[in-house]
């Protein structure tokens, strides 16, 4: 696990469905997900903090991905989960050092959270969506 932390701990941005913190199902879209779950983590892998803020890119004409790669970066995080990621938000999040990390189908933000801090997951090499899969 290649961790980028602010202080004595990291903030994870979960894509996530809806507004129930770690109780949410991971939302199987990056960059036009419902809301962002942002865990803070300390060293020991324990949770210490969870926020909710509302996605406002899901609606975006375009650019959705790059748009919640500028907000996850501004809240301090360093690494992105979620189902899906396509090009454009993968390159964004590849160029300001994000792990990007795809997770199963159907997990809630905790199981994600818990399954990457065990090192189940490893950062993805290449986008998991083709360009606009995320519209609908």
């Amino acid at each position: 696990m290649n961790i980028k932390k602010t202080g004595d701990f990291m903030k994870i941005g979960v894509a996530s469905s809806l507004p129930e913190g770690l109780d949410s199902p991971v939302d199987e879209r990056f960059g036009r997900c419902f809301m962002w779950t942002v865990v803070e983590v300390d060293d020991n892998k324990k949770v210490i903090n969870v926020e909710l803020y509302e996605n406002d890119a899901r609606n975006a004409r375009s650019g959705a991905g790059i748009q919640s790669t500028q907000f996850l970066a501004q809240l301090g995080c360093s690494v992105a989960i979620a189902e899906n990621f396509g090009p454009s938000a993968f390159t964004a999040l590849g160029s300001l050092g994000f792990e990007i990390i795809q997770c199963d189908l159907q997990l809630t933000v905790q199981e994600a959270i818990d399954r990457y801090l065990s090192g189940k997951y490893k950062s993805l090499e290449e986008p998991t969506k083709s360009k606009k899969a995320g519209i609908s």
